[in-house]
């Protein structure tokens, strides 16, 4: 019998573990670093990166997790990939975890509250929950996404006590729907959807707040998965928003809020900020700021903002831990007018 080589060497279960964390964590350190290289370079010219930008932020905050595994494992070429990934993270996310000092208003406050309410087209369907939830965040303009007819007669006759003035445009498919209610004055109101494909409805309004008109946009952006994860389409949607906001005179306070269907990593929303708009939360929202799904225990996306301009001094936003039955969580914030 020939005998065993005594240079082989016995690999332990243990030690092929070791080794196959080493190679996770060293493939998903370079794949941190290649995806924010690409963004840098390229940003979604490829549909892939532009899919994966929409869940980026999940990997990016595991990277302190790995960082503590990697250390032990004297893996120093991943350990300085994610220190890379590390401060990209805390650079994008930690004000949200800071102290701030907000500033105390001097002129009129507006309180601005969105909700996806979720189409349903159960005939004994009921948002009783979601109209007591309004009731409650007591807000002075409230705008609805996927507002179908059943739902707008529902919540126009549980709320024209509280809000005289609507502006609503259910559609025969309830989720591109839009409906606004208003304790001001609503002077025009528009409502529009691309009819190419399938595509949901925005909506464009100019209220009476004391006096000054103020623009306020009711948007529900396509979401990439009704049209085979081609996000190209909801770029082109996002677009017929910024096309109209540009269009808008310069000298009007206006506020763009609604379910975007995108997070904040994503081209679609660095399209929202270059015109000028800024988001409430990330100036003076605490945490995440996540309001997506809300049927399940732990929220991993925020869809759902409120963008302002010069025109406005933010103060606090909300996301309202109450959603009914809907998949979304609320929003509410409020806002100091600073009349031109």
């Amino acid at each position: 019998m020939q005998a065993t080589p005594q240079s082989a060497k016995f690999i332990s279960p243990g030690q092929r573990l070791i080794w196959l964390v080493a190679a996770a964590i060293d493939l998903y350190a370079l794949s941190l670093v290649l995806l924010l290289a690409a963004n840098l370079f390229a940003g979604e010219r490829f549909n892939v990166i532009a899919i994966i930008n929409n869940v980026l932020h999940l990997p990016l905050l595991l990277s302190p997790l790995v960082l503590v595994i990697a250390l032990p494992l004297r893996r120093f070429r991943a350990i300085v990939l994610l220190l890379v990934s590390l401060g990209f993270t805390v650079n994008h996310y930690l004000p949200n975890f800071l102290p701030r000092t907000l500033p105390t208003p001097e002129g009129r406050v507006v309180s601005i509250y969105t909700h996806n309410i979720l189409a349903r087209f159960e005939p004994d369907t009921t948002y009783a929950t979601e109209i007591e939830i309004i009731r409650n965040a007591d807000a002075d303009i409230v705008l609805i996404q996927e507002m179908g007819f059943r739902t707008a007669a529902e919540f126009a006759a549980r709320l024209g006590d509280v809000y005289p003035h609507r502006a609503l445009h259910p559609q025969p498919w309830a989720n591109s729907g839009q409906g606004a209610f208003s304790k001001y004055p609503i002077l025009e109101d528009e409502f529009w959807h691309l009819d190419d494909y399938i595509h949901l409805g925005h909506q464009r309004m100019v209220i009476d707040i004391d006096g000054t008109s103020v623009i306020v946009y009711n948007i529900h952006p396509l979401h990439p998965g009704m049209v085979n994860m081609d996000v190209s389409k909801r770029t082109e949607d996002v677009q017929t928003v910024i096309d109209r906001v540009a269009a808008d005179p310069p000298d009007m306070p206006a506020i763009i809020a609604g379910d975007f269907n995108l997070t904040d990593l994503t081209a679609d929303y660095r399209s929202f900020r270059r015109t000028g708009f800024r988001d409430v939360h990330r100036d003076v929202g605490r945490g995440f700021g996540f309001t997506f799904p809300a049927t399940d225990p732990v929220q991993l996306l925020r869809l759902d903002y409120v963008f302002y301009n010069d025109y406005w001094t933010p103060l606090t936003s909300q996301v309202i831990r109450q959603a009914g039955q809907s998949d979304h969580y609320p929003l509410l914030v409020t806002l100091e007018l600073n009349a031109p």
